[in-house]
């Protein structure tokens, strides 16, 4: 396997100044960068790599599938429901809608499965996790673009699920962290 790594790896001197220590590390571990294997190959490696990250598995009262609208077609989002504990006296409740991160290649609704069940745990809130469409298939805007109608989403079916529509919480992990800032500071989402 060494063999076959060092000719498809990326050369170091191309990978961003920030990532070549971890990469190098890495590498000497034995491991495999997504940025060293065929697109597909790096898909299922992380959606393998997150299945065994020592989360556990955290029961809930409700897991489901809802599909989002977006141009071109939909996208699903999963959302996360604790149970007893999220509001009291039928009062709307804050919701969390979380990104997942990959840089925008990789990363699904599954790699981030077991994050998000124990944040909906910890939290006692609702977590609402977006399938954004990934690059190279979906290039720019089209992640930020889903990303947006999944949070339009949760707004207009607050009432429906029993949401605050003004206590919506983005949040994510590195390019699902890029996405909620984004969407955080957006003056037409505010």
């Amino acid at each position: 396997m060494t063999a076959e790594l060092s000719t498809a790896a990326v050369p170091l001197d191309e990978v961003a100044p920030d990532a070549v220590a971890l990469i190098r590390a890495f590498r000497d571990g034995g491991g495999v960068s997504f940025q060293d294997v065929p697109l597909e190959q790096a898909r299922a490696a992380y959606e393998a790599g997150c299945a065994a990250n020592g989360i556990p598995v955290v029961s809930l009262e409700r897991v489901e599938t809802l599909q989002c609208p977006v141009k071109g077609g939909a996208i699903g989002l999963r959302r996360y429901h604790p149970g007893t504990g999220t509001g009291s006296g039928g009062a709307p409740r804050p919701v969390v809608v979380f990104l997942h991160g990959g840089g925008w290649v990789i990363g699904s609704l599954d790699t981030h499965d077991r994050l998000c069940r124990r944040l909906a745990a910890v939290s006692g809130l609702d977590v609402v996790s977006v399938e954004y469409r990934l690059a190279p298939e979906h290039p720019f805007p089209t992640p930020l673009e889903d990303s947006r109608a999944a949070l339009e989403f949760v707004r207009d079916k607050a009432p429906e699920y029993g949401w605050d529509r003004n206590r919506i919480v983005v949040a994510g992990d590195s390019a699902g962290g890029n996405l909620a800032t984004v969407l955080a500071t957006d003056p037409v989402l505010s």
